[in-house]
């Protein structure tokens, strides 16, 4: 996709549903880089290609990720999808109560999954991964990022993860990581 936008704002309650699940997520910044087939995703996701093409079917169906391209490949045709945008954002203001409180829902069982297989890693950490690999860090603050200027932070932290996010070796420790990022809005300030 030529010009793909950096930033699309997400209006609709059937992709913020679509969005709120963790391997969407993967999937969509996967084919946010470039235009990926099903396989090439599961591939980099180290997942099975059919646990995905239900979810992509879905990403497809909610206008969040689209068909490119089609390529013959022995028999068949390979279908190459691309995200509409780079990052998605929730625009609150425009969705009902009735909706916001459905994302409100959505959000909970997400954190409580989160916390659920932190809960778990760390548990087990000592008896899976060597010492080297036990170390993993838990950060909270503020950050002041000047208006007109969150574009970019979101474009470096994006480089960040997917330099980091790159395909490697399985001899290389992997290390799970949630970060939100949203405005402070204190009327005190």
């Amino acid at each position: 996709m030529e010009g793909l936008p950096e930033v699309y704002i997400v209006r609709e309650l059937k992709q913020i549903k679509a969005l709120s699940d963790p391997l969407r997520q993967a999937i969509i910044g996967a084919m946010s880089k470039e235009p990926r087939t099903t396989k090439q995703v599961a591939v980099s996701l180290g997942q099975p290609v059919t646990k995905l093409y239900r979810h992509v079917e879905i990403l497809e169906q909610a206008g969040l990720v689209t068909l490119v391209r089609t390529a013959p490949k022995r028999g068949t045709t390979e279908k190459y999808y691309q995200s509409i945008a780079r990052s998605f954002f929730v625009a609150g203001d425009s969705l009902s109560p009735d909706e916001l409180s459905e994302i409100e829902l959505i959000f909970s069982r997400t954190f409580q999954e989160i916390l659920d297989e932190l809960r778990a890693r760390i548990r087990t950490v000592g008896d899976v991964c060597d010492e080297s690999e036990q170390k993993g860090f838990l950060a909270s603050g503020s950050v002041r990022i000047p208006r007109g200027k969150l574009t970019e932070f979101q474009a470096r932290l994006q480089s960040v993860m997917e330099e980091f996010g790159a395909p490697r070796s399985s001899e290389e420790p992997d290390y799970k990581f949630v970060l939100a990022i949203v405005p402070k809005c204190d009327p005190a300030e």
